[in-house]
């Protein structure tokens, strides 16, 4: 399988994009079934500097890398009733740290 230069290969699945479990084989949740992991995308939230609101927000919503937070509108991030406004200044600030910006919102 060819990747791009700057992808490594996933640490818990070996670059397979699954895992092979007693009965079943099931997509790596590490690597969301591609077998890389990029550099940017595929970094980890808790490595960042975030206020333990905007933490628990995440955890609870599910979003656990840079690649998940990029897939968020900023309306369904304020939907969550948890979310001030200094919540979206902190994550519209780390997204573009990153290069990174809200996603789109979706036709209605």
């Amino acid at each position: 399988m060819d990747r791009p230069p700057f992808e490594t290969p996933c640490p818990e699945c070996r670059g397979k994009g699954s895992i092979a479990l007693l009965i079943s084989t099931v997509p790596c949740a590490k690597c969301s079934g591609r077998g890389t992991l990029h550099p940017v995308l595929d970094r980890d939230l808790l490595e960042f500097d975030l206020s333990i609101r905007t933490r628990t927000i995440f955890r609870k919503m599910g979003v656990r890398t840079l690649r998940d937070l990029s897939r968020l509108s900023e309306g369904e991030l304020r939907a969550n009733k948890n979310v001030i406004e200094l919540t979206v200044t902190e994550v519209r600030r780390l997204l573009a740290t990153h290069g990174l910006r809200f996603a789109a919102p979706a036709p209605t």
